[in-house]
């Protein structure tokens, strides 16, 4: 299926952890929310997980010293 940004509820850029949060939490269907099941649109350069996000996790685990 192909969206285009006038057929979705909300377009997020940026594909890393927080857009694809963001993306999951509007999509969800909660009682009483206006959101609920949102269409969503999720824009990336590259590949999803593939920039900042990816490489800031690969050096959480270093230390300095």
């Amino acid at each position: 299926m192909t969206l285009r940004p006038e057929t979705v509820g909300a377009v997020i850029v940026g594909g890393g952890i927080l857009g694809l949060s963001a993306a999951w939490h509007l999509t969800r269907s909660h009682t009483g929310m206006s959101h609920a099941g949102m269409r969503v649109l999720v824009l990336e350069r590259n590949g999803l997980t593939t920039a900042a996000t990816a490489q800031a996790a690969a050096r959480s685990g270093k230390t300095s010293g």
